[in-house]
This record gives C-alpha cells, structure tokens and sequence, in this order.
C-alpha cells in the first residue's frame, strides 16, 4: 500500500466530521427557529398587548419630532405642499396616539395586530420624512451640505433601528414592512422629483443604502430583541407556572398536616390546636362550647368479620355522615381509630344533646353495603359542655366528654351519655 492509500481514510473521516458539524449546526438552527415561531405563538397575545403599549409613545414621540422639524423645514426647502404633508402625517400620528390600544385588544384582537403594522409603516415614513427635512438642507445648497446628508442618513438609520428594538415584531413581519415602505420610498422619489424638478439620482442611492443596509441592520437587530423577548416571556411563564405548582403543593401539604388522609376530617393536631382557639374566643364573648366525644360501637369486630378495607369504607361512611349533619361552623376530627370529636361553637348543653341524638340516629339508620354484605353500624357518644365562667381548657373538656363515653359503653352502647348538668337541664325542660 502507498502512503496516499492510508492518507485517504482519514481525509475521509474529516470530511465526515466537517459535514456532520454543519449538518448539527443547520439542526440546531432550524429547531431554535421553530422553538421561537412556537414561542410567539403560545404568547401572541401578550406580544400585541406590548406592541399597542408602545404604539402610542412611538406616534406621539414622531408626531411631536416632525412638528418641531416644521419651521427646520420651512426656512430650508420653503415648499407648502411637503410641509403640508408632513404636519398631516404628524396630526394623523397625534390623533390615532390617543385612541386607546388596549381598548382594541381586549374587544378586537384582530384590529390590535392591525394597529401594531400600521403604527409601524407611520414610524418608517415618519422617520423618513423626518430624514428628508434634513436632506432638504443639501439640496437648499447651504454651506455645509455634507453635513445636512451625514443628519439624514443617521435620522434614517436611528429610526428604522429603533423599530426593530422598540415593537416585539417577528422577521417575516419586519420584512414586509420594510418591503412595502421601500416600495413607497421609491415611488416618493419620482413625485418628488416631478413635483421639485430636482435630480433623484442621489436620492435613489440613499433608497438602495436603506433597501440593502438599513433594512438588513433593521430587520437582524429587531428579531435578535423578538427572540430575547420571547425568550423572557417562556421564562417568566415558567417561574409563574411553578410558582403555581408550589402554592398548590404547599396547600396539598397544609391540607395534609391538618386533615386526616383517611377521611378528610381535621386530625388530632388540627382539632388541639382549633379547640384551643375556639375555647379562647369562647371566654372572651361569653358563649357556651360543647364537645362530642364519638366511639364506633364494636368496630374491631367489623374488621375482624370484613377485613380492614371495610373498616376503612365505614370509617369514611360515618365522617362523611356526621361532617352533612352538623354545621359549617362546627368542627369535626379524627382523634385515631374509630373516635370522632364534634366541636359545636356557641353551643349550649341542651342544643349539642340534640345533635348528637341526631347524629346517632342517622348513623344506625345508614348501614354500610360492602361485597352485597349489610354492615349496620352504632356509636356511642359522651357529651360534655364548657361555661363561660369555668375558664377548663380542651383537655379539662375532652376529660369530661371522655368519662361520659365510657358510661355510655358501660350502659350498652348505642347510646348518648352527658354530663350531670346537662341531664339536670334536659330534666327541667
């Protein structure tokens, strides 16, 4: 073998390694590119609402730049129908300026993103005219005529710049409008030079400068903004989904620690931390609190008998029953197992009986069906109430309603047992 056959593979190889390179790099443009047309069109409409914001600073910052070139003009090129001209484009800038953008977007979505072209084509042939008041000054033949060209150049280039950074415009719309005021350019400089007689060869060199320069300058610095701007927008949509997606969390979490995953009562931190509260406010209006102290009658037996899963299906039956029954401004807990707590605010001794007899009733009265089995359930129940006067705290309170319960289990079960004061009050009325 000669030399040029083992120096053939590897030359090979970098012409793989360099087409594979451009071939990546073509890739990765064409999916940024697609990523960014994805991007303005998930936040379009937050692009038009910017755009109509900044249309009416853009018309009144022009309106007010030719109305003050006005006088520039009139003593430089004394012609009444440019001047004329030039203060109509102004006032029609100065009157669409004040008519509300975000009006149009919230009823007319459609006309908005119309607004945002017709503001920018005003913007290029404002900038324009305002580049022709002092090209006016070269062909009024003053002294420093160099000058008066080098100041409309850099008006012209200034303003088309401004409006690729300024309005949050994509490439293809850029292009157009630079398309269709080039077109209108060049069909001003015929009138121009019919209406002046003067030559319009400089004047088209200055349009071919903008046509390949300026527009091009334009047009690249404006999508370099609309990329980078869609860019801020994906992130802040992002930081606020995920700032959504921690609130929810967070409540997930604040609704897990205080509720009970079982059946979606308060749990036993909850209910201490709530009666604490409640038995609080309570001294402070003067108002009685009563507590119910709730024990599933033989539920070790349903387990034993149906297996946990049952169990489970009667313990949510019966917090659901009891959560329809009392109150919204009661409190119901799961203390563990098979005890409930109802926490009844502003509650007298005599009404919180009534409750808990009514409570007791429902659930004898609503078996649960588990695999076409009838599963009847009871509970018994201790009543203890707390008096304005007495200052007892919750556990002073459970204490109470715990002691009751255990009679109510002592007599039978199935049954509501209170405290000596209440059955005193219940025997008077």
């Amino acid at each position: 073998m000669t030399v040029s056959q083992y120096s053939h593979p590897k030359q090979t190889d970098t012409s793989k390694i360099g087409l594979l390179g451009l071939l990546g790099l073509r890739d990765r443009a064409l999916f940024l590119s697609s990523t960014t047309f994805q991007y303005h069109r998930q936040f379009r409409d937050e692009l038009c609402a910017i755009n109509l914001q900044r249309c009416t600073w853009l018309l009144r910052c022009m309106a007010g730049l030719l109305v003050a070139q006005a006088p520039v003009l009139w003593l430089l090129q004394p012609q009444v129908w440019y001047i004329a001209g030039v203060l109509t484009l102004a006032a029609g800038m100065g009157g669409l300026s004040w008519l509300s953008p975000q009006m149009l977007l919230r009823y007319r979505q459609p006309l908005g993103k119309s607004w945002v072209g017709i503001t920018a084509l005003l913007w290029l042939l404002g900038s324009t005219c305002s580049a022709h008041v002092w090209f006016s000054g070269w062909l009024a033949d003053t002294p420093a005529g160099s000058v008066w060209v080098a100041l409309s150049l850099l008006v012209l280039v200034l303003g088309h710049l401004l409006l690729g950074v300024v309005l949050l415009l994509p490439p293809t719309t850029l292009l157009v409008l630079h398309a269709v005021h080039y077109a209108l350019l060049a069909g001003s400089y015929k009138a121009f030079a019919w209406l002046t007689g003067y030559s319009v060869g400089l004047l088209q060199g200055v349009g071919v400068l903008y046509g390949v320069v300026i527009a091009l300058a334009s047009i690249g610095l404006g999508t370099l903004v609309w990329h980078m701007a869609l860019q801020l927008l994906n992130t802040r949509h992002m930081l606020h989904k995920a700032q959504d997606d921690v609130q929810v969390r967070q409540r997930e979490l604040e609704r897990l620690t205080r509720h009970d995953a079982l059946t979606g009562v308060y749990n036993r931190a909850a209910l201490h931390e709530l009666c604490r509260q409640e038995l609080a406010r309570a001294r402070r209006q003067m108002s009685h609190t009563s507590l119910l102290l709730i024990d599933l009658d033989h539920f070790k037996h349903i387990n034993d008998t149906w297996g946990h899963p049952a169990g489970d299906a009667v313990l949510k039956h019966v917090a659901s029953l009891i959560s329809r029954t009392v109150r919204t401004t009661d409190l119901v807990a799961r203390l563990g197992g098979e005890e409930f707590v109802v926490l009844a605010p502003a509650t007298v001794g005599q009404a919180a009986y009534i409750l808990g007899e009514k409570l007791r009733q429902r659930v004898q009265a609503s078996p649960v069906v588990w695999n076409d089995e009838t599963i009847h359930v009871t509970m018994s129940i201790g009543l203890a109430e707390c008096k304005p006067a007495s200052g007892a705290d919750f556990a002073a309170l459970y204490a109470t309603a715990d002691a009751a319960l255990y009679q109510a289990k002592a007599q039978g079960r199935n049954r509501l047992v209170c405290t000596p004061t209440i059955s005193a009050s219940l025997s008077e009325h």
